[in-house]
């Protein structure tokens, strides 16, 4: 039986030279590809918070054109509210008027007519 020469001390065979080299190209890859998933993750939060802040900016944007459309409606409707009312005061404040002139002699009469009597 042959015997194979020892290694001198701190000398590998090329077999094992070979394995530790491979367990260092795959740590090194597993190294590239974690730093590269971490990267990818930092990027999509970065997007995350830009489109947080972009459909943020939407949202409040359209409550904006929201209230602005309900504030122009509401005014609107004050509006002809307040028209419909001064339509009817002026509607009373005529027929006031008419009642005063038809009734303004018998009313000073009458006042005078009590006034008289007592």
């Amino acid at each position: 039986m042959e015997q194979k020469p020892k290694e001198a001390v701190g000398e590998q065979p090329a077999e094992l030279e070979g394995v530790i080299q491979r367990i260092l190209d795959i740590d090194a890859k597993a190294r590239s590809v974690t730093a590269e998933a971490q990267n990818l993750r930092l990027e999509a939060e970065q997007n995350i918070a830009g489109q947080k802040a972009a459909m943020r900016e939407k949202y409040r944007k359209e409550a904006e054109h929201r209230i602005e459309l309900v504030r122009a409606e509401e005014e609107k409707l004050a509006e002809e509210s307040l028209a419909h009312a001064q339509e009817e005061q002026a509607r009373q404040l005529d027929m006031l008027n008419q009642a005063c002139e038809k009734n303004a002699a018998g009313w000073v009469e009458e006042i005078y007519r009590r006034a008289i009597q007592v």
